[in-house]
């Protein structure tokens, strides 16, 4: 097994490997972890079996640490569908003398949710444990599954009827200037901004055209609330859920939440609402979380795994396999 550092010429196979992997959606992309540009100091990483590719990791380098991946929502090592677990062994194995080789003390590994993966893919959960990680965080995500969604709170319900009567229609915009403006102007109530600014909204649309659709509700001419969902294979990821002060009057968010659920995505295995905690699970946002357990949301979570590389449990790593 070998671990080489991502350069651009491997960009084709990159993102090839990552249409046909077992557990990769367009998050993971060069396409998608470029438009950070220089904000974080890439190290990904591509492991080779032989001349074969078996998977690729988007990584950055911080001082001494390394994190898959700062700019990504989850990351990990994404895998071909081949792979036998006793073959990851080795890879993870090579990768952890890989990063001590080049003289890195930790690293703090994200992991990629099992609603977005093709196949079962939870290997790197495993040799984390056996390598002696530790959980240092945990992203707290309300999961719908469309085929069997509790019942609507009703006081959801209610908001939906009262949409209806104010004649709040649902479509799908290319408006994200002014869906942004109504992103921006929530989050400032709470002294907070977006995590993507406007124009690295605008490029990401952009890039992916078909993956990353705006849902939006309107009164008359007027956009008053907005999802932006980001469609995987799997699951389909609620982004910046937002409504202006007229659109909470009028029930908007309810409408189109329910929309979403019943009538969109009712088909998708999964629909990811997005984390409703703080500080990596630390705090509960009580009334984010409320409003998406209403729409039958339920929880999951992401656990985020940090390893000392100079107190790896080699023993039981090695042991693994005889």
């Amino acid at each position: 097994m070998r671990i080489i550092r991502y350069i651009e010429e491997y960009r084709a196979q990159w993102e090839d490997f990552v249409s046909n992997s077992k557990n990769g959606t367009f998050h993971l992309s060069r396409s998608f972890i470029d438009y950070h540009g220089t904000k974080f100091n890439d190290h990904s990483l591509l492991a080779f079996d032989e001349e074969e590719l078996v998977g690729v990791l988007p990584m950055n380098e911080s001082g001494k640490e390394v994190f898959a991946h700062q700019g990504l929502t989850y990351g990990g090592w994404i895998l071909s569908s081949e792979i036998r677990l006793h073959e990851f062994h080795e890879l993870f194995k090579c990768f952890l003398n890989y990063l001590s080789n080049q003289g890195f003390e930790a690293l703090h590994y994200k992991t990629i949710p099992y609603m977005y993966q093709q196949l079962p893919s939870q290997e790197d959960l495993h040799m984390m444990h056996l390598a002696g990680a530790v959980c240092s965080g945990q992203h707290v995500n309300p999961v719908i599954i469309p085929s069997n969604v509790p019942n609507f709170q009703e006081r959801r319900i209610r908001g939906m009827k009262k949409a209806l009567k104010e004649a709040v229609r649902v479509e799908v915009s290319e408006n994200i200037y002014a869906y942004y403006t109504i992103v921006e102007n929530l989050l400032k109530a709470y002294h907070s901004k977006p995590a993507h600014s406007r124009e690295e909204l605008i490029d990401l649309k952009n890039r992916f055209p078909n993956e990353i659709i705006l849902h939006a509700a309107f009164v008359g001419n007027e956009m008053c609330g907005g999802i932006l969902c980001f469609e995987t294979p799997n699951c389909v990821r609620f982004q910046y859920i937002a409504s202006t002060l007229e659109g909470k009057e009028k029930g908007a968010l309810d409408l189109l939440f329910a929309t979403l659920i019943q009538e969109t995505y009712s088909k998708k295995n999964y629909i990811d609402f997005g984390t409703s905690t703080n500080n990596q699970g630390a705090s509960l946002a009580l009334g984010i979380s409320q409003q998406k357990e209403g729409f039958g949301a339920r929880t999951s979570v992401q656990p985020i795994y940090t390893l000392a590389l100079n107190s790896v449990n080699w023993d039981a790593l090695n042991a693994f396999v005889s």
